[in-house]
């Protein structure tokens, strides 16, 4: 079976660090009493005191990141199925493409054939039932296309709201200007999230119908 994916704790250690280095420099300025210009100025002091409680802040945050990735690393080493779907999702969404930034230990493939041969190997070299593999995938594949429905079903509401307020008698008692600003922010928002979920139910379909070739019949009449 392949390694599973760790996530790295280096940008928190980093973090870690500056947090350390902020907290040492401005308390020890503040306990020793040497304020950078003028030792009896309030202004000097404050900065010191706000640069210790950044500093604290960003010990307190990448103690709390390094926690949650130490958490999914654990995750990631017993994942349903063995299938990592971030990697997968990302290795998917870069075949064929050349000189992208790989994500989730993503995988390049030169085409969609190397996809395939990649994806058959994994059913070939994991120990799993089958036909429960299948039913999580669906799952997985039906909740994906629900959020997609969710999603298309507050986009029109939305905007056919505004524009009753830009072009509706009480038009004036509004800023038409933020109200078509917010309309193309929600616009950009939306569109965002139907082409990411967009994504992954094309992922799924494909994913579905190369693992389980002998489930294809019943997938899209169950699908249809």
């Amino acid at each position: 079976m392949e390694k599973p994916r760790e996530i790295s704790n280096r940008n928190n250690i980093i973090l870690l660090i500056i947090g350390i280095v902020l907290i040492l420099v401005a308390g020890g300025a503040l306990l020793c009493k040497r304020i950078i210009m003028q030792e009896n100025s309030g202004m000097d002091k404050n900065l010191l005191w706000v640069l210790f409680s950044i500093g604290l802040f960003i010990i307190v945050v990448a103690i709390m990141l390094r926690i949650l990735n130490n958490q999914t690393n654990d995750y990631l080493k017993n994942l349903p199925y063995s299938f990592d779907y971030e990697k997968e999702l990302s290795t998917y969404l870069i075949v064929g493409k050349e000189k992208v930034k790989k994500k989730n230990g993503a995988e390049n493939y030169k085409n969609y054939s190397e996809w395939k041969e990649h994806v058959c190997e994994q059913r070939k070299t994991g120990d799993i039932n089958i036909d429960n593999y299948y039913h999580f995938m669906i799952r997985m594949f039906r909740s994906r296309k629900v959020y997609a429905k969710l999603v298309m079903s507050l986009v029109m509401p939305i905007e056919i709201a505004f524009l009753s307020i830009i072009f509706g008698n009480n038009a004036y008692n509004y800023n038409i200007y933020e109200i078509v600003v917010t309309i193309i922010i929600l616009s950009i928002f939306f569109t965002i999230n139907y082409l990411k979920i967009t994504d992954e139910i094309h992922f799924l379909k494909d994913y579905i119908s190369i693992m389980f070739p002998e489930k294809m019949e019943e997938f899209y009449r169950n699908e249809s």
